[in-house]
């Protein structure tokens, strides 16, 4: 699928450890260097860039189903012993190119309601 829109689905994962002494979550630095987090097998990358978390996409424009694959993470988050608990979290997100862009079908006109009725979030 390499005509048409150029946008594409992605995982953003990110990892946080909580200290069982104190009970606070924080997150887990990641590394930045591109051979320290890779992918074995599939048809994945992974993309970092802040050691905050990273982006696991597919290497090409496609769609469809992603044959199982495994993702190696290096955490640079020094944690000396085995007293942390620890959460794997992804967020399905949509990488859309930057520029102009529309939503919706075009057919609501100006009056498009926004929001959810009765939780302050829009008209």
């Amino acid at each position: 699928m390499s005509s048409g829109p150029t946008n594409w689905d992605a995982v953003w994962v990110f990892i946080k450890f909580q200290d069982c002494a104190t009970n606070l979550w924080q997150h887990v630095g990641l590394s930045t260097t591109p051979a320290d987090n890779v992918v074995t097998g599939g048809i994945l990358q992974v993309d970092v860039t802040d050691g905050k978390g990273v982006f696991i996409r597919r290497i090409a424009n496609g769609s469809g189903n992603i044959a199982s694959a495994t993702v190696t993470l290096k955490m640079t988050t020094p944690l000396i012993d085995n007293t942390y608990n620890y959460q794997v979290n992804g967020t399905e997100m949509v990488y859309i190119p930057q520029g102009s862009f529309s939503v919706g079908d075009g057919n609501r006109g100006a009056s498009a309601y926004m929001g959810l009725p009765g939780t302050g979030y829009g008209p």
